[in-house]
């Protein structure tokens, strides 16, 4: 899902740039605009994701130490 969302980031990036380039007219400064701002917004979506798996993965962590703690403290 991250690196989905990564891609389509980068994807939609470049679209944006691609309008602002051939953008000659307001109408064209509308349509960057909003690639710019659906851009934005996917970038935001891919960083909460990211940080979602770093969460999960920092309380898998903190499990395993705790059941190593356990086994140490049974020993």
């Amino acid at each position: 899902m991250v690196v989905g969302l990564w891609i389509a980031s980068n994807v939609a990036g470049n679209v944006a740039l691609w309008v602002v380039m051939h953008a000659e007219e307001i109408d064209g400064y509308m349509w960057a605009n909003i690639a710019t701002q659906i851009s934005d917004w996917i970038g935001i979506l891919s960083s909460i994701a990211t940080l979602l798996v770093v969460q999960r993965i920092y309380a898998m962590q903190m499990a395993s130490l705790r059941m190593s703690a356990e086994a140490v403290d049974l020993s």
